[in-house]
């Protein structure tokens, strides 16, 4: 009997850590502000954040497109210069901080690599 209240407690644990990933996964877009600052940033898991998410757009960017664009990157290209590219992006007009973080990194990400080299 004394296994029963561990096991409540685990399951209570687990539901809130469960519902808890849940709220921050809904309110897991990242804004314009958010994704510069934590590029800029010296702390490793913000930069891990920023770097991991600036790669999703970009691969995103290469499959499929968002937005209706592509980029074609090329694969001498590092993902730290692909966060490069967004802060410096981001730098030249700081207007553009207040859109959405994927807004801004596809922007950049396009500006940088357009597929329609002429």
């Amino acid at each position: 009997m004394r296994s029963l209240p561990l096991f409540v407690g685990l399951i209570v644990a687990t539901l809130a850590n469960c519902l808890g990933s849940m709220a921050i996964a809904h309110a897991g877009f990242v804004s314009g502000n958010q994704l510069y600052y934590s590029c800029k940033s010296n702390v490793m898991v913000e930069l891990a954040d920023c770097i991991g998410f600036v790669s999703a757009v970009a691969d995103s960017l290469e499959m499929s497109g968002l937005y209706g664009k592509k980029a074609c990157i090329p694969t001498t290209v590092t993902r730290g210069q692909l966060k490069d590219i967004v802060v410096y992006w981001s730098d030249k007009d700081p207007k553009f901080r207040a859109l959405p973080g994927e807004t801004i990194a596809a922007a950049a990400i396009t500006d940088a690599f357009p597929c329609n080299k002429k």
